[in-house]
């Protein structure tokens, strides 16, 4: 998860990222990647004056990632994104997790198109019961589901790149399977 999306469902009380925040910590629905590097770029973006946020909220936050996101050490380099050669440590972590989903709304990462650009969604049948979406783990996933009316705005190698908004439609469309 990109650190903007992290931002804007910290310091907003209501919208898109702050429903993926909600359904991280609050509900735990799914299980955040990342890496050494990506949880210094966390801190240090949470740690900004001008979003003004306590430092025990940020230590807290922290806490929460390595106690329950799933750390990952990046075994190859990816250089995929040049506009801005340090968003590739998001693609790294999630290809080294078999991450089923990249959630961000940076642009350099949303207009990654490595493979073949815009495609369908697949869901785990049973995401809406407490499956990890970000996840993928063959020992407590189902087999994925094809959902093509769901389409990524970009994708690194097989996993799909999106904006919270189109998570949160993900979600909603494994949910509505298991209901």
């Amino acid at each position: 998860m990109h650190p903007n999306t992290v931002v804007s469902g910290i310091i907003t009380i209501s919208g898109v990222s702050a429903e993926v925040i909600d359904l991280l910590v609050e509900q735990r629905r799914f299980q955040a990647v990342f890496s050494d590097e990506i949880l210094r770029e966390y801190e240090g973006v949470l740690r900004r004056p001008r979003f003004r946020l306590p430092p025990e909220k940020v230590k807290s936050l922290l806490a929460f990632f390595e106690t329950h996101g799933l750390k990952v050490t990046p075994q190859n380099l990816v250089q995929v994104i040049t506009d801005d050669p340090s968003d590739n440590k998001f693609l790294a972590a999630a290809k080294e997790a078999g991450a089923d989903c990249i959630v961000s709304g940076d642009k350099h990462l949303l207009g990654c198109i490595h493979g073949l650009g815009q495609c369908p969604l697949l869901i785990p049948p049973h995401a809406g019961e407490g499956f990890h979406i970000i996840e993928r783990r063959a020992s407590r996933l189902p087999p994925l589901v094809n959902a093509p009316h769901l389409l990524s705005l970009g994708k690194f190698e097989d996993i799909p790149i999106l904006n919270s908004r189109q998570f949160l439609q993900m979600m909603h469309a494994a949910e509505t399977r298991t209901g």
